[in-house]
């Protein structure tokens, strides 16, 4: 079930560049009710502790551009299916995935250069932004600050490194 959540998720962040908050919210609804289906008791309060744990971890790596808010919703959402460790294994597997894609991307552009420079653009915006602003410098986006189709040709949708993070979890598993 939880591998045509993330697959649709997919489909939807790669045709228009986001996971939509109703197909996030239709999935949760899926996930709290298999979740109800499949056990028989199932403490909620730790459920509601593992997602709010996932959101908390990854709040920080959204508001510097690093995470998409939809990904790190998909993510919560797969925080009621699987327990916390699990969910971790699979966002380390993500974070493989998404790390080799990238260095696809640097072969197949051959842009190494232009994929520096906007990395450092970006650490450049972000670091300038809390040395001027401090804490309030976090309520903005830093990607804002940067050009769109830079942005566009660096950035990776991670709906896809997470799927394929969980069907490495449940290949190993």
């Amino acid at each position: 079930m939880c591998f045509f959540i993330v697959a649709g998720a997919v489909v939807l962040d790669l045709r228009t560049d986001k996971i939509p908050n109703w197909y996030l919210t239709i999935a949760v609804i899926i996930s709290i009710y298999t979740k109800l289906a499949t056990q028989n008791t199932t403490n909620w309060i730790l459920v509601l502790i593992g997602v709010l744990i996932v959101f908390l971890l990854l709040f920080p790596l959204f508001v510097i551009g690093f995470f998409g808010a939809g990904d790190i919703k998909l993510l919560c959402t797969l925080a009621i299916v699987y327990k916390l460790q699990d969910l971790m294994i699979i966002f380390g597997f993500s974070l493989v995935c998404g790390a080799m894609i990238g260095i696809v991307k640097l072969i197949k552009y051959r842009n190494i250069g232009e994929r520096f420079r906007f990395l450092l653009q970006f650490m450049n915006h972000l670091i300038t932004s809390l040395r001027v602003r401090g804490a309030k410098a976090l309520q903005e986006s830093y990607i804002d600050g940067l050009e769109k189709e830079e942005v566009k040709k660096s950035g990776i949708h991670f709906s896809l490194p997470i799927l394929l993070g969980m069907v490495i979890y449940v290949g190993v598993k």
